[in-house]
């Protein structure tokens, strides 16, 4: 036994091919835009994470030399800063003017997900204390 449909008079809603083709393609392009904003936002996360390591870095290596005596502090060094960065690269530059002396401390890395170096730039003045 089978049933078959019956004519009843009233139509029945519904979509046709073009409109559930639109409506695809406006929820193609929707999430198309919200995927781009979530990468954009892991980038931007990840730029401002690296940052931040380099500031304290940066922070440590400075303490590190206020500890130091004044005579102690030598000149210009470039070593491979063993940190998190991929690629870091610490140079600090020390000029002497007048019983001071200037430092400036250099943090160079590798950005993530790039082959584009970033850099961050501490300055220091350390006076001599006789």
């Amino acid at each position: 036994m089978t049933r078959h449909a019956t004519y009843t008079g009233r139509q029945q809603a519904s979509f046709t091919l073009p409109e559930v083709m639109i409506s695809a393609l406006i929820i193609v392009i929707v999430l198309g835009a919200l995927l781009s904003a979530f990468v954009s936002a892991r980038r931007s996360n990840a730029l401002a994470q690296n940052y931040l390591m380099a500031q304290q870095i940066a922070r440590s290596e400075a303490e590190r030399l206020l500890t130091n005596s004044y005579s102690a502090i030598g000149g210009s060094t470039a070593v491979v800063a063993n940190t998190m960065l991929a690629g870091c690269r610490m140079i600090r530059s020390v000029a002497e003017t007048n019983l001071r002396k200037n430092v400036v401390i250099t943090l160079e890395w590798i950005a993530p997900s790039s082959s584009k170096r970033e850099a961050l730039t501490n300055y220091i003045t350390i006076c001599n204390p006789n």
